[in-house]
């Protein structure tokens, strides 16, 4: 059975570099449920891939803010290109 698209748009096998907090990781978009070990990361780069399937570019980059449970500010430097 085939999987469902987890960003519409963009392939599940769409190859992406990722850079979080100056760390780069080459992955998948389907690789993006599992790989990561916070939620704040990963949402940051869901929102991003969002982003990028929306308006059609090839990468982006910015910085993204979270709250936590106790309302403390957390803030997410994120690039994501497709390759």
């Amino acid at each position: 059975m085939r999987t469902k698209a987890i960003v519409t748009g963009l392939k599940n096998s769409q190859k992406i570099r990722v850079i979080i907090d100056g760390v780069g990781i080459y992955m998948t978009v389907k690789d993006t449920d599992h790989i990561f070990a916070t939620t704040k990361h990963r949402e940051a780069v869901m929102f991003t891939l969002h982003l990028i399937a929306k308006e059609k570019i090839t990468g982006m980059g910015h910085r993204t803010t979270h709250y936590d449970d106790h309302m403390n500010c957390a803030q997410v430097d994120v690039q994501v290109d497709l390759l």
